[in-house]
């Protein structure tokens, strides 16, 4: 099935279901990733509004039975770019095996 395989296979009808699926899902979790953003954006400017500018790094907010916090944080990484260059990235970098699952819908088929 993987390596060494000897080309496509042909999907079963409910397989094709599956892929149909798995598509349709994949693009609903999309859509509700960017309703989420929108929000949390929406919500992050009302506060900060009501904070008047005061340059806070941390607030906190409680109502209605929720309660959020929000922060701002430094975050250290890697710069891969920096260590390719100075030839340092194939000394500590790892190779690591997973699989990835593509499913496309062709042009013109319902």
């Amino acid at each position: 099935m993987y390596e060494g395989s000897q080309g496509p296979v042909a999907l079963t009808d409910e397989e094709i279901d599956l892929c149909r699926m798995h598509k349709e899902l994949g693009e609903q979790i999309d859509a509700l990733k960017k309703q989420k953003e929108a929000v949390g954006i929406n919500l992050k400017a009302k506060l900060g509004a009501r904070t008047n500018g005061s340059g806070e790094r941390k607030l906190s907010a409680s109502g209605g039975g929720y309660s959020m916090s929000w922060s701002f944080y430094k975050k250290q990484s890697a710069d891969s770019d920096a260590l390719k260059k100075a030839g340092l990235f194939d000394l500590y970098s790892k190779i690591s095996e997973c699989d990835r699952m593509t499913i496309t819908k062709k042009k013109g088929v319902a």
